[in-house]
């Protein structure tokens, strides 16, 4: 009996899940490969990872937040490594359900609960070491398992990519917009604002953006998976009150029959997802809606910076995003009383595309204020009325020669 015990005890030692607390991994901190017993998944994983930012300024924490698209997952390990393969020097925030592993360079869970998500902090070192490449593991069960699940990079702050041909620049580098647009947003060579660019922009996400000289006041970028269309909302909000950031899709370039998905941030801390439908001219409808779903939020230093997602296809009150729409973004004031949230007018803070998009494009759109949309309006029907009136000079001139 006693010899029956050891040999499961030996054969405990060998396997990570006998070890729902996350402790004795040290020995697979190189691989990230759990001594299961089975080869990993060939599969494509379940279990992504996001980042709050695609850059990274050193000593300043970045929000990481590790989810599930289906299945949930027990077990995890996510590290931060650099460029050269070897483990950052930086570290994980552990939270409520986790434990630093690997000489605190990992972070693992502490118990084998199911788990749907979780959003913790990556700590950067003092000093900038290159891009950051995050690699995860994630235990479904003790023969389920997916190895170098994604590989997320994160660049230091110095260096940013801004423009569609994804090519990297220097952040003092003067940068035109993507989109054609009238300029008067920022006349001095410095940044519009303090966010930089999802780095995907262009390539593999489609973004709608307010951007000049290697900064943003606000950017919009999604992109499609697994029939769901996943957002990030990231914007500078102003209001110590309450603030919210919103999208609306539209039929036209007018806001009125909108369909529209946000994110409040309140004065206690608490950020709060919400849909919302307009008609004409008036306060958008709030409605409870079961199928936009936010993994992660963040409000750090006036950013407000959410991760939505919802069904591809139309839902109660919601439009088919596979469908081309005209883009609205806006900001303003909100408030939070007895479970009802109330959103207040966004003044001069609303921004719209020239054309339309759907989830699938990846184009990088930069936005207009209304008033320039206005303007570019009336120089169309300006140029329509010249070309119409010399048509008609023309049709004159022909009709007398051919009289006399």
């Amino acid at each position: 009996m006693l010899l029956i015990t050891f040999y499961l005890f030996l054969m405990c030692m060998s396997i990570v899940i006998c070890y729902p607390d996350g402790l004795n991994v040290d020995s697979v901190c190189n691989t990230m490969v759990p001594n299961h017993g089975v080869s990993a998944q060939s599969s494509q994983s379940p279990y992504k990872i996001q980042l709050a930012s695609s850059s990274y300024t050193p000593g300043v924490p970045v929000s990481v937040t590790i989810y599930s698209t289906s299945a949930q997952f027990k077990g995890f390990m996510i590290q931060a490594r650099k460029a050269d393969g070897t483990q950052s020097d930086g570290y994980f925030t552990v939270i409520t359900g986790t434990i630093h592993a690997c000489s605190n360079k990992a972070l693992v869970q502490s118990n084998s609960n199911a788990k749907t998500s979780l959003t913790f902090n990556w700590n950067p070192p003092s000093t900038a070491v290159g891009d950051i490449t995050f690699k995860a593991t994630f235990v479904q069960s003790k023969t389920v398992f997916w190895t170098n699940t994604e590989i997320v990079v994160l660049k230091p702050v110095a260096v940013i990519t801004t423009i569609s041909t994804a090519s990297t620049i220097s952040s003092s580098t003067t940068i035109s917009t993507t989109t054609k647009s009238s300029g008067t947003h920022n006349t001095t060579q410095g940044p519009l604002g303090p966010i930089t660019l999802d780095a995907e922009c262009g390539k593999t996400r489609g973004c709608f953006s307010l951007c000049a000289h290697g900064g943003c006041k606000f950017f919009v970028s999604w992109y499609e998976e697994n029939l769901r269309a996943h957002y990030i909302l990231k914007s500078v909000v102003s209001y110590s009150s309450g603030s919210f950031m919103a999208l609306g899709l539209s039929s036209d370039k007018r806001m009125g029959e909108d369909a529209i998905i946000g994110c409040y941030h309140g004065s206690s801390g608490s950020n709060i997802k919400f849909s919302a439908t307009s008609t004409d001219r008036v306060m958008p409808n709030i409605f409870v809606d079961t199928d936009l779903v936010m993994t992660s939020s963040s409000y750090t230093g006036g950013v407000l910076t959410c991760f939505l997602n919802r069904p591809v296809s139309a839902t109660l009150k919601l439009y088919d995003v596979s469908k081309q729409w005209t883009l609205f973004f806006a900001t303003g004031s909100a408030s939070y009383t007895s479970n009802v949230l109330q959103l207040k007018y966004h003044g001069t803070s609303r921004y719209m595309s020239e054309s339309s998009y759907s989830i699938t494009s990846t184009a990088n759109v930069q936005a207009m204020t209304a008033e320039e949309e206005k303007s570019l309006s009336h120089g169309r029907q300006n140029k329509y009325s010249i070309l119409t009136n010399f048509i008609i000079v023309i049709l004159v001139v022909k009709y007398f020669t051919f009289n006399n």
